[in-house]
């Protein structure tokens, strides 16, 4: 796979210096492309399917940082190796919030994109791990209950 996207001119970025690497392909007007579908722990809770996900909000936080468009694209398996990438206009940011309002804004409505898509087609979803994590186990209280 490396192989491909470098034969694009695509590459990986590390996920230890992804940050700083990612800021400093869009300052020289390089694109990058982030799974927002996918469950990130350290993310923000961010409605999805109407429940709240883990989700990055680092696209959004970037967009609105560096001043460029956040850009939704959707990728569908067709026959074979074949795909279909589809780019949306950008989403823009409410005029008036501030930038973390802003972000998650934005990010939200990503997450309604991504939702409509799968919701459409959902065997076009490829999710790598469970999107919500599991609830926490409680420990349950135990009630005796006496006859007598």
């Amino acid at each position: 796979m490396t192989d491909w996207r470098s034969a694009l001119g695509c590459r990986f970025l590390e996920v230890a210096k992804a940050s700083r690497e990612m800021l400093r392909e869009l300052q020289q007007g390089r694109s990058v492309g982030l799974l927002m579908d996918q469950r990130y722990d350290r993310g923000v809770a961010v409605p999805f399917f109407g429940l709240p996900a883990p989700t990055t909000v680092v696209p959004a936080r970037l967009a609105l940082r560096l001043g460029v468009p956040l850009i939704p694209a959707r990728v569908e398996r067709r026959d074979g190796a074949r795909f279909l990438i589809t780019v949306y206009r950008p989403v823009e940011p409410v005029p008036g919030l501030d930038a973390e309002a802003a972000a998650l804004s934005m990010t939200a409505r990503v997450n309604q994109l991504f939702a409509r898509w799968i919701a459409a087609q959902p065997d076009q979803w490829f999710c790598l791990r469970r999107r919500w994590p599991r609830p926490r186990a409680r420990k349950a209280k135990h009630t005796r209950f006496f006859a007598g």
